[in-house]
């Protein structure tokens, strides 16, 4: 038997992001990779943390060692999320995911307003437009939605 064994948290993190790696790549469901990442976190020896590594391929090479300062982090300037590409194809197909997105809420969008105007012209001896609310206050969400989706495209297609 395995004495314990003081794990560094680097070793922990090495682990934990195999996991994720493996669970990305569709060889791990959500629920394994929770699992999973509880035991190394529970793991008091070396043999305890690879063993949630278990019929998982090994990885290709292990990463740099991480190596702890203990100056104060400097603040990175405000950017627009970082879309990793993995190819010219995985950037077309990431730009072509946000497009697809946006149309499915704007669809989304259209088609309830579109009922819930039909409802109030159904009851239209009652007066008030009230569903101008939901269109404005939904519309507004569109539009940030939108805007998001341009200002992170024009960010990479910049860099």
């Amino acid at each position: 038997m395995m004495e314990a064994v003081d794990l560094s948290e680097a070793e922990r993190e090495r682990v934990v992001r195999d996991l994720t790696r493996h669970c990305g790549d569709g060889r791990l469901t959500l629920d394994e990779l929770e699992e999973r990442v509880a035991e190394v976190y529970a793991a008091t020896t070396t043999a305890d943390i690879e063993h949630a590594l278990r019929f998982l391929p090994a990885t290709i090479a292990p990463p740099p060692p991480v190596r702890e300062t203990r100056s104060t982090p400097t603040p990175s300037p405000a950017r627009a999320p970082a879309i990793h590409h993995h190819g010219r194809h995985g950037a077309v197909d990431a730009r072509r995911a946000g497009e697809i997105a946006l149309r499915i809420h704007l669809a989304v969008y259209l088609s309830v307003i579109g009922l819930l105007f039909a409802i109030w012209f159904l009851t239209m001896p009652f007066g008030y437009p009230w569903p101008m609310w939901p269109a404005m206050t939904w519309g507004v969400a569109l539009a940030i939605h939108a805007g998001v989706h341009k200002a992170v495209w024009a960010v990479q297609d910049r860099d």
